[in-house]
């Protein structure tokens, strides 16, 4: 061979090997593009650029995150590379981090930051209204139908907290197959991680193979004009776990580019997860290195009677070892660990502080268990055939599902609710399902039976409680050889009471028109469908009583003047193999009546007569439950705010609590919730979400009873009202296993025996004390029934809110969810106007220098922008918490008006149905009226568009006038408006209302 030849060759081979050796030093990265003078990437696969739709420019040095950046979005495209070696479908994380140049996080617009296409997927994008979606793909060929779906097409979304414009974000995303994804969120000055993973639903899927990466901000539309920065794009071999993300995090500008999370980067560390109920001390080891083979004792000092355990390795990193006990007295005890690799080298020799509590006294507590309903409640009332509660009753039927339904007076359902199976094609015929009342007191009913047909013996049970919600569970155990063509339940409503419904947050407002099935899915969890007075909902935990996946397992159909839900549990011919189960329940509304002058429960107002007392750390040892330091220094404050006549409502969270609070920590095996995403484990505002289990129960219903009846004060405010995550719990009825996948649930029936308690204890030691529940988002009847004031609001809506409300929430998403008529509570708006992006015309203040907000952001919107926010309560009948950027004076003006009037006791008449009092009204402008008893009325004349509007309508003014001669003035200038017999035309500005007082 030629020498020159031979030569090259060696020469290129020692390139390579270089190269390799160079690269080998980043360990598990196998792609990295810093963008420093280049778009090219060092990869284990090809790393060139390539540009799309225009291609990627350089920032200038020096902007980017570290050197230079990838500037992207409209009219600078983005970037492709090659798949093949730089990504794996089989598990992996990419790291970046992003710059916002010139757009907010809920801009109304698509950005779609990293895409790893080929058979299935990886993605990371921000949705129009602000939310953060990882995904993988998998490489079923169809989607799912609906978004609580999961399964082969889709992993679960993880969610992330919103990012500013101007600012620095990291992201970390890690996929392994059988995992929950991971989802890390950090910015540019801070120490640690937030860990925004969301793991409810299904794990992560398997893609196939892939074959392009896009980096960029793209697939936002001909409209969006968006640039973005992306710098410091890594691609990992692995999941990293969140000690890594973290490393990642700190060490995100002293780290060389392109280089792996250090094997060793981690001391090792023990955590104690006791197991009261076995007397076990769990001790969970972290060697913080990437090894499998190692081993160690770890031992409890005093040792308090135990014996020192093995530590047994459970894969890479982590270990863990058993501590039995038979009694450990309450004090501090320390747990050491010493840890060897497997030649017997030592790791090291980590340990933690273990606090044990007192006996857990409240354990099995009976508090807020009562013979009797709380007020408002009478004592149910039921028969062999009829179960009455408040304002409603049940005619029951077969299985002791409802065939009336009268709800304030209406028949709600236009024929039976009824549960059909057919086999063969032929309906089957029970014996055995009228059933027989078991038990029968003022709280609840409980009727059984055990019906048979040729498919097996069907046993069912309907139990019926005080507020008028109903349960039933079925469990089918099948005859040997049993088939199904079709399992079915069927909720028709007369149509007339059906026009609106909600489901969840963005679902909600008036059903699609047409005739047919009008809204289908895989399964449904909770739907409420009524009108603004009244209503049904139902609901169930899981997707169990579906045998296989089925896109249309829950319709909505129209036709023949009714409105009837579907279950279709069973569509074609199907074996039971199993006991068929389903536990289901249903809720006719409004379950309580308001209180008299419901209006004039006012907080932060304007002459307030409540305050919610939010947690400060110098006055609670803890922030997600009442913990006062000082107790003589709270019990004063508590009764100056009595001197003040404010009700005083201190901060409580029923469903996530500390994790350093003695209580938690013995019992977190039983109560943490990993499923819920909801955790924040850095400072002292600490908290994590808890699992709705029995002893969790008793500890809160318990702790809640010692704050009212040792401080005096007048309830709680709870936050993250209602059930908004999943729970994974079988041995308490809370999920299920299917083909040995884990299926969560979503606990309503265990968080409504926590509410109800809850409720039941405050009201038996004063019927005056109340619960304020920040229910944003988690409007679920069964739960809030035994919620006081439902304060709704707070960014629970899709897109950015701007200048107009009516931009993100319709006139009938407002009726649906925020009203509250049709539910039976007192409606609290909590306003955002902080978080709005408005010109300098709409904001009266900006903050400045301020330790938590950035400058520039709303401090106090201007007079007018609160009032567009008033108007839209007046004409719908809700109040406000008016903070969160509300103008003060504007607030002094309308709560003057209506102290002025006397709000308190008038009946309301909404726009939706009184053209026999205020006629003319049209798509712009709305009005809706108040009346006095004794005479006297407002009528408020709202404009729904950007444009002035003049108004003219037709009032029955003798409806809404008192005693004497007819008198029509502006309610805020007094001044007199002129009327032409029952005619007026008056001019209303853009985005808001006049307001009239008609005497």
């Amino acid at each position: 061979m030629n020498r020159r030849i031979i030569t090259n060759m060696l020469w290129i081979m020692s390139l390579l090997l270089l190269a390799s050796v160079a690269y080998g030093q980043q360990g598990g990265v196998l792609f990295y593009a810093g963008f420093d003078g280049t778009r090219d990437a060092q990869a284990v696969g090809d790393g060139a650029a390539t540009p799309r739709d225009g291609g990627a420019s350089l920032t200038a040095d020096g902007f980017g995150f570290r050197g230079c950046a990838l500037r992207t979005g409209d009219g600078e495209g983005y970037l492709e590379y090659a798949a093949e070696g730089n990504i794996r479908s089989e598990e992996g994380t990419i790291e970046f981090w992003m710059y916002a140049d010139d757009w907010e996080h809920n801009d109304g617009f698509l950005h779609h930051f990293v895409d790893v296409r080929g058979e299935g997927g990886v993605s990371f994008h921000m949705t129009p209204d602000g939310v953060q979606v990882f995904g993988v793909r998998g490489t079923a060929a169809s989607a799912p139908t609906h978004w609580e779906q999961t399964g082969p097409a889709l992993a679960q979304r993880a969610y992330g907290s919103g990012r500013r414009q101007g600012e620095w974000t990291h992201y970390i995303l890690t996929w392994k197959p059988g995992e929950p994804l991971g989802l890390y969120i950090g910015n540019a000055t801070g120490d640690y991680c937030h860990n925004a993973s969301n793991p409810s639903g299904a794990k992560a899927p398997l893609p196939g193979k892939l074959t392009a990466i896009y980096i960029g901000d793209f697939s936002g539309g001909p409209n969006r004009n968006a640039h973005t920065l992306i710098d410091e794009f890594y691609v990992y071999d692995r999941a990293l776990t969140y000690e890594e993300a973290c490393w990642t995090h700190v060490h995100r500008s002293d780290r060389a580019p392109g280089e792996d999370v250090p094997v060793d980067f981690a001391q090792p560390t023990i955590r104690a997860v006791p197991d009261p109920e076995q007397n076990v001390l769990g001790i969970e080891v972290d060697t913080g290195k990437r090894i499998t083979e190692f081993g160690g004792v770890a031992r409890l000092e005093p040792a308090a009677g135990t014996q020192p355990a093995q530590v047994h390795p459970l894969g890479e990193r982590y270990g863990r070892a058993e501590i039995p006990y038979t009694e450990l007295p309450e004090g501090t005890y320390r747990i050491v660990a010493e840890l060897t690799d497997a030649a017997g080298n030592p790791l090291g020799s980590p340990e933690t502080e273990l606090n044990v509590p007192p006996p857990p006294t409240w354990l099995g507590n009976k508090l807020g268990i009562s013979d009797t309903p709380p007020p408002p409640w009478p004592p149910l009332k039921a028969s062999e055939t009829d179960v009455e509660v408040w304002g409603r009753r049940y005619g029951l039927g077969d299985f002791g599902l409802p065939a009336k339904i009268i709800t304030q007076g209406k028949p709600l359902l236009a024929g039976p609710i009824t549960l059909t199976v057919r086999s063969g094609g032929k309906v089957v015929d029970w014996t055995g399902n009228t059933g027989e009342i078991v038990e029968k007191n003022a709280n609840e009913v409980q009727r059984t039976g055990t019906a048979r047909s040729s498919l097996g013996a069907m046993q069912w049970s309907c139990q019926a409680e005080f507020d008028g919600m109903i349960r039933y569970d079925f469990e089918l155990q099948p005859a040997e050889g049993a088939t199904v063509d079709l399992m079915e339940l069927r909720v028709p409503l007369r149509q007339q009471y059906a026009p609106l419904y909600y489901m969840a947050q963005h679902a909600r407002g008036e059903l699609p028109a047409g005739e047919g099935t009008i809204w289908k899915a895989s399964w449904q969890r909770y739907w409420w469908i009524g009108d603004e007075n009244l209503g049904l909902c139902a609901f169930m935990e899981t997707d169990e009583a579906w045998p296989r996946p089925n896109p249309q397992g829950v319709r909505i159909e129209r036709g023949n003047g009714e409105v009837t839900v579907v279950y279709t549990f069973v569509a074609t011919d199907t074996p039971l193999e199993k006991p068929w189960k389903l536990t289901w329940g249903l809720q006719a509304t409004p379950v309580k009546p308001r209180p008299a002058n419901w209006r004039l429960a006012r907080g932060n107002a304007p002459g307030a007569n409540i305050e919610v007392y939010w947690p400060g750390e110098a006055q609670m040892e803890y922030f997600t439950f009442p913990s006062p330091r000082d107790p003589e220094a709270f019990k004063k404050f508590v009764d100056d705010y009595h001197q003040r006549g404010l009700k005083h409502t201190p901060y409580s969270g029923l469903s996530f609590t500390s994790p350093v609070s003695p209580e938690f920590v013995w019992f977190q095996k039983y109560w943490d919730n990993p499923l819920s995403g909801l955790r924040q484990l850095h400072g002292w505002g600490q908290y994590l979400a808890v699992r709705m289990v029995p002893s969790w129960i008793d500890f809160a219903v318990w702790n809640n009873h010692q704050i009212v009846k040792n401080y005096g004060t007048d309830g709680i405010y709870v936050d993250f009202s209602g059930v908004g995550f999943t729970t994974f719990a079988p041995e308490y009825g809370m999920g299920y296993v299917r083909n040995g996948e884990e299926r969560p649930a979503w606990p309503l029936f265990a968080t409504r025996e926590l509410y109800k308690r809850i409720y039941t204890m405050l009201k038996t030691v004063n019927p005056d004390n109340l619960i304020i529940g920040h229910v944003s988002g988690a409007v679920h009847v069964p739960v809030l029934s035994f919620v006081d004031i439902w304060l709704d609001g707070e960014g629970n809506w899709r897109g950015q809110l701007k200048d107009n409300y009516l931009d993100v929430i319709g006139l009938d998403e407002l009726r649906a969810e925020w009203m509250c008529h049709q539910y039976g509570s007192i409606p609290w708006f909590l306003p955002q106007w902080s978080g709005a992006v408005l010109e300098d015309k709409d904001v009266a203040e900006r903050f400045k220098d301020h330790p938590s907000s950035p400058d520039g952001a709303v401090r106090q919107v201007s007079v007018e922008k609160s009032h567009h926010l008033f108007g839209l309560g007046l004409l719908h009948d809700f109040g406000f918490w008016p903070i969160c950027g509300t103008n003060g004076e504007a607030s002094e003006q309308y709560y003057g008006v209506l102290d002025e009037f006397g709000i308190g006791d008038a009946r309301f008449f909404g726009y939706w149905d009184n053209a026999w009092l205020i006629g003319g009204q049209t798509d712009a402008i709305k009005a809706s009226a108040y009346r006095k008893p004794d005479g006297g009325g407002l009528v408020v004349i709202y404009n729904v568009t950007r444009e002035p509007q003049q108004a003219t309508l037709i009032i029955n003014w003798e409806r809404l006038k008192g005693p004497g001669e007819l008198e029509v003035v502006d309610a805020y200038t007094k001044e007199p408006v002129e009327i032409d017999g029952n005619n007026i035309t008056i001019e209303v500005p853009p985005l808001n209302y006049r307001l009239l007082w008609v005497h």
